[in-house]
């Protein structure tokens, strides 16, 4: 049961938000802690069908020796382009979004973010990398952005 919970978090909290135009091969690698479990989940873009304006978003969890595999398709629409999280940057501190610019690095790197309360306590980060999510950090999961990739 944990392990289906632990994924469901994972999953939910990469699917938020996207940054760039998206492209087969975008991709975004976390460091994770998730009700005391550790490990790593990268999510990424793998296909897409022009019929369906689809993309394939393929989340692989690795923790506790175990590794887990789950695709999902997403349309294009509802992804986040790099213009939209820069907007989100930009009106941070407005009371329409009600966050607090905030420079954090991690193992990927140092990004201005836009630091947003979490519902249930903590907060998120998003800056403008592969699915907005630069950190996470809140009572159940945090994770930390490693890693990352804007295809050409």
């Amino acid at each position: 049961m944990k392990t289906i919970m632990l994924a469901a978090i994972i999953s939910i909290a990469t699917s938020f938000a996207f940054a760039g135009e998206p492209k087969v091969g975008d991709y975004a690698l976390y460091d994770f802690t998730a009700n005391g479990i550790q490990g790593t989940t990268k999510s990424e873009l793998t296909a897409f069908n022009r019929a369906t304006n689809q993309f394939t978003k393929v989340t692989t969890t690795s923790f506790s020796g175990q590794t887990q595999t789950q695709a999902e398709e997403m349309n294009a629409d509802d992804l986040s382009s790099t213009e939209s999280l820069e907007l989100v940057l930009a009106l941070c501190e407005s009371s329409n979004i009600g966050g607090v610019l905030e420079q954090i690095s991690t193992a990927a790197g140092t990004f201005e973010t836009c630091r947003l309360p979490a519902a249930g306590g903590g907060a998120v980060n998003l800056g403008v990398v592969p699915f907005g999510f630069v950190r996470v950090n809140t009572a159940d999961l945090t994770m930390d952005l490693v890693e990352y990739n804007f295809a050409k």
